[in-house]
């Protein structure tokens, strides 16, 4: 398809080498995410205690980085449709939509913590609306391109669950010893857990089985 696309230049010809990849980081990133959780209550209380009662913000700015793993693919395949005032646009949205949010969370009981939480919202709509302009041209309707939008971000309602579940359980004793037992245990329960949810998940999906070329 990638043949194709360089010779038509027709978007219906990208699905290939746009919609698997995407969907494909999502389960990387998701993962990810999942595993730097569990990694944050170890690399705070070892390295940085100081910074010991900002651990929810740390984790909010990690799922916030990882959520943003549409743009890469997205942003690259928008521009070589020449359609990159829609990435302009939807960038410029995503910050007018965070000043907003992080102005109004920020003046909360939450704080900072709220002030984490907004730029996190920000990056989900942006990551989301990037995923869509792509899948628009491969699916008809618009219900088809949420959806597809919708199994992208799957992997994070899998695995976060259970890095958050799982990070309940992973208290510091103050030994790093035994921490880093515990750490361990419990980072194998995780691989186990969310590798057997993201694999049933894939296929289910069918992720696995588009083509890149």
């Amino acid at each position: 398809q990638i043949a194709a696309f360089g010779a038509t230049g027709d978007p219906r010809t990208g699905e290939s080498f746009v919609l698997a990849p995407i969907q494909l980081s999502g389960y990387v990133m998701a993962w990810l995410a999942g595993a730097m959780i569990l990694t944050m209550p170890l690399i705070i209380g070892y390295l940085t205690p100081a910074y010991g009662p900002s651990l929810r913000t740390a984790c909010l700015q990690v799922v916030g980085n990882c959520i943003l793993f549409t743009i890469p693919v997205g942003a690259n395949y928008l521009l070589s449709i020449n359609q990159q005032w829609k990435l302009f646009v939807l960038l410029g949205s995503a910050i007018i939509c965070e000043m907003v949010l992080v102005s109004t969370f920020v003046r909360t009981e939450w704080g900072i913590e709220g002030a984490a939480s907004a730029v996190l919202v920000s990056d989900v709509l942006f990551s989301a609306a990037v995923a869509f302009s792509c899948f628009r041209p491969f699916r008809r309707g618009l219900l088809a391109p949420i959806g597809a939008v919708a199994l992208c971000f799957l992997p994070f309602v899998l695995c976060l669950p259970v890095a958050l579940w799982l990070q309940t359980e992973n208290r510091l004793t103050g030994v790093l010893y035994w921490d880093g037992l515990r750490f361990l245990g419990i980072g194998t329960v995780y691989v186990l857990v969310s590798g057997v949810l993201c694999l049933s998940a894939s296929r289910v999906t069918g992720v696995l089985d588009h083509p890149f070329l």
